[in-house]
């Protein structure tokens, strides 16, 4: 998780691509994107590229621990903005991107610094 956001923050694509699993599903919350931005997309190399759209935000970002699951919180200014719950395969590759800026989601989500 540390790797992929610091490869979110420089838009590396190609170390995006080894991180993620081939199959990768990134689900977003429709509010936190623009209108044209899939709420679902697929694929390693097409969530890379997506990523790269969104380097400022992955500079507001720290790993964190979400409900005791690797995560990243977006708090711009302080302020949280987003969660990617993220889930890591066998194979040590991210097999799913979660990302909600749901107002109660945010709320409830037990956030911890990882040891």
């Amino acid at each position: 998780v540390q790797a992929f956001l610091a490869a979110s923050r420089d838009g590396d694509i190609d170390a995006l691509v080894k991180l993620l699993a081939p199959d990768v599903v990134r689900t977003v919350d429709p509010s936190l994107v623009p209108p044209e931005v899939p709420v679902e997309m697929r694929g390693a190399r097409a969530v890379a590229e997506e990523t790269r759209r969104f380097t400022d935000r992955a500079r507001a970002g720290a790993v964190v621990l979400i409900d005791g699951r690797p995560g990243i919180a977006i708090a711009p200014a302080g302020r949280l903005l987003a969660l990617l719950r993220i889930a890591v395969g066998a194979n040590n590759r991210i097999r799913v991107i979660d990302i909600t800026g749901d107002p109660e989601r945010l709320r409830v989500a037990v956030l911890t610094l990882p040891s």
